[in-house]
């Protein structure tokens, strides 16, 4: 593969006509590197759900051989960004609320357990940096999209004790990743923010944060699991289109622990 910059092929949210991006080559792997570049297009929806990724033009894009193509979905595969099927090729995982409330599940049996780590190991230069994090922008345009998204992320994972290029290191903390980016994958796509939504995600921050500074575990246990659940509520409407939701036992008995009301 040539040094410098390599053009990608994207696809609008159509999933059709195909256009070429740049990528600028760095010191991860190339499988690495074709992965995450990826995943970004899925999660932000460039690469439509339900589309197909041709991997000859994808290879051709890159640059490079079929093989590290393949080896990098594979990956996005086995964290159910993508579905290889058998002489089909290969096609973006399609949005359910049935997904989005598995996705749910396993955050709300990850984070809430981590932030009690963080609550009780957090330094006060852990606290310091993370209150930057509360309020991420103070408008919901397009131009602050991003940035709230990049925050919001911080914030989270700062409360569990993550710190930047720490992802990759534990187990549980790719865990963690993965299950957030999905879930980050379909707000992006369904739930737009507005003022009143952006400014009510702040104040549950500020409550979440009050908790893990006094270091109380089981308060910003059960203030983080709330706030997870109702964006999670939100997200559904969203989805479903204000229809009634049809909750799994896997959530209701989650929400029923957090004393929330998913109706």
């Amino acid at each position: 593969m040539r040094r410098g910059a390599v053009n990608v092929l994207s696809q609008p949210k159509s999933g059709m006509n195909s256009m070429a991006r740049s990528m600028t080559l760095d010191s991860r792997t190339l499988v690495t590197q074709i992965s995450d570049h990826l995943r970004d297009q899925i999660i932000s929806g460039e690469i439509a759900p339900g589309s197909r990724i041709r991997q000859d033009e994808y290879a051709d894009a890159f640059g490079v051989s079929r093989t590290p193509l393949r080896e990098a979905l594979r990956l996005l595969e086995s964290e159910g960004w993508v579905q290889i099927k058998p002489r089909s090729g290969v096609e973006v995982i399609s949005f359910s609320p049935v997904k989005v409330q598995e996705i749910l599940v396993m955050r709300l049996l990850l984070e809430p357990l981590a932030v009690r780590v963080g609550a009780l190991s957090h330094t006060t230069s852990d606290a310091t940096a993370l209150r930057e994090f509360i309020a991420p922008a103070e408008n919901a345009d397009d131009s602050a999209a991003e940035a709230y998204e990049m925050s919001n992320q911080r914030f989270h994972y700062g409360l569990y004790g993550i710190r930047a290029g720490q992802v990759n290191v534990s187990p549980i903390y790719q865990t963690l990743s993965t299950y957030w980016e999905r879930y980050s994958r379909y707000r992006r796509v369904y739930f737009t923010r507005d003022k009143d939504s952006v400014s009510h995600s702040v104040g549950e921050h500020e409550r979440i944060y009050a908790a893990w500074i006094d270091r109380d575990a089981d308060r910003a246990e059960a203030e983080l699991a709330r706030h997870i659940l109702g964006a999670g509520r939100s997200l559904m409407r969203s989805i479903e289109h204000d229809a009634e939701l049809s909750v799994t036992a896997e959530l209701k008995q989650l929400a029923e622990r957090y004393e929330f009301d998913l109706t």
